[in-house]
């Protein structure tokens, strides 16, 4: 009898001490699409007639950190990965005469990648995640992203703000508990005004943005974004918020003694978060390898 005692107590602190323990999820799908734009036409531009007086892209080629290609594929994602790419390349959405949306590009085979094979549902479990490094700027609360083919200012770049839109169309295509989609994005963001973050409900819901400095500041090609990004990418046991915010604390640490003017300010932002997805979701722990699968 006392054996049996025994015995029960044991099993009883030891499902205790069992449910104590946090195992971070295994997501099911996990795509990625990786841009790295750095070959811009800044001489090409200057010796243009057409665009001499005006802002000129700069070159970012002198910037040797590489993205987060491989850690993602360590982490189990599939990785679409495009370099230097032009607005065709990246993709653009197209209104057609009937209503509906056309989608080219590598937004398009995002977004394919993030379907079931069978009835172009979202899978359950799918994290969808894109990573975008180049020129950019922010416009009257709207983020714009530049191809390698736009010389300067004068076109109004790929509107990330219609990507967050469309690739969050799962509500309505059958988006499933666990799903989401999180943007990071290491660009300027100059010309801005603080709508969205004044008002993050305008993003859609399980939707987050990485931003590598707040609105009105440039990010340096130089910056430590990425490098801080890739340290705690694979750093087991961290959600997802818990690794930006640990992101946007070490960077402002190292820039504590830049000028104000120079300094990074890394800012996260979501839509509603029902599930609290981003507080529960991890990217290391039990998971497989991915691949890369380059244009």
């Amino acid at each position: 009898m006392r054996i049996f005692f025994t015995l029960c107590v044991l099993l009883f602190f030891t499902g205790i001490l069992q449910g104590c323990t946090t195992t971070p999820a295994v997501t099911q799908n996990r795509v990625a699409l990786v841009i790295e734009n750095r070959d811009y036409p800044y001489e090409r531009c200057k010796k243009s007639e057409k665009t001499k007086n005006k802002v000129c892209y700069s070159d970012l080629k002198s910037y040797s950190v590489d993205g987060p290609t491989e850690s993602l594929r360590k982490l189990g994602f599939t990785v679409l990965k495009l370099n230097d790419a032009i607005d065709e390349q990246i993709g653009v959405f197209k209104s057609l005469k009937d209503g509906t949306t056309e989608k080219i590009g590598a937004i398009q085979k995002f977004k394919d990648k993030l379907l079931s094979p069978d009835g172009g549902k979202l899978q359950p479990n799918t994290i969808g995640l894109v990573y975008f490094y180049g020129h950019g700027f922010e416009k009257e609360g709207n983020n714009y992203l530049v191809p390698t083919n736009y010389l300067q200012n004068d076109k109004p770049g790929i509107s990330a703000n219609e990507w967050y839109e469309r690739l969050s169309e799962g509500e309505a295509e059958g988006l499933l508990k666990g799903s989401a989609n999180i943007f990071i994005l290491n660009v300027c963001r100059t010309l801005g005004q603080k709508e969205v973050e004044k008002n993050p409900s305008r993003l859609p819901a399980r939707t987050l943005v990485a931003f590598a400095t707040e609105p009105g500041q440039v990010a340096k090609s130089t910056g430590p974004y990425t490098k801080t990004l890739l340290k705690y990418l694979s750093q087991p046991n961290l959600s997802i918020r818990d690794l930006f915010d640990k992101v946007n604390d070490e960077v402002r640490q190292l820039e504590a003694n830049e000028a104000e003017n120079e300094k990074h300010r890394p800012t996260v932002i979501h839509g509603d978060d029902p599930e609290g997805l981003f507080r529960h979701t991890y990217f290391a722990g039990e998971g497989f390898e991915g691949a890369i699968d380059k244009w």
